[in-house]
């Protein structure tokens, strides 16, 4: 009797679960880890989109350096976070976490500021490239403590850690290359 009670309980309470079997993608995952990446694909391709506006001959080297190494590295994460998402079969919508307000998506910025950054030109643009950089950083930043707080996934974790050193190091050196200007 005891035996069928909790075999019962342990099937309801599997069922009941919001995570999957291992993978490649680590260990179990749940609601917050695939909110995440649902979220931090598109952050990543936004901030790959700005760095892609930088061109090398316009803007200081150090500006150039440091959009070639967001794109190097922003490029690689969004494609590993797709093949997280693929694994555990969630869907992913490209404007998950965005709508709204444009600063509601955790640094995001609206399309009226892409205008105006793609209209910009010499010290203006560079100006405006690494503020909206910073708070595109100090967003990430936020939604990957989120998740290394409420996540349960390893490789999810280390990729949110990642994030936080990486773009905090980043935002140093913008804010300095701001400084400059």
């Amino acid at each position: 009797m005891y035996r069928t009670v909790a075999l019962t309980l342990a099937l309801v309470l599997i069922g009941c679960s919001n995570t999957s079997d291992e993978g490649e993608s680590g260990t179990l995952h749940n609601d917050a880890d695939a909110a995440f990446l649902r979220d931090m694909i598109p952050h990543h391709e936004q901030a790959v989109m700005m760095a892609e506006m930088v061109s090398s001959d316009v803007v200081s080297v150090g500006i150039a350096e440091l959009a070639a190494e967001i794109r190097a590295t922003q490029i690689p994460e969004t494609e590993r976070m797709r093949s997280w998402m693929t694994e555990w079969d969630v869907g992913n919508d490209p404007h998950a976490g965005h709508s709204g307000s444009p600063h509601q998506g955790h640094g995001m910025m609206s399309p009226d500021e892409l205008a105006a950054l793609s209209a910009a030109t010499g010290t203006d643009f560079e100006r405006l490239w690494l503020s909206m950089m910073i708070e595109h950083h100090e967003g990430a930043i936020t939604m990957a403590r989120t998740v290394i707080e409420d996540g349960t996934n390893r490789l999810v974790r280390g990729l949110a850690e990642g994030i936080i050193a990486s773009q905090a190091a980043e935002i140093e050196r913008m804010t300095a290359l701001l400084a400059d200007r």
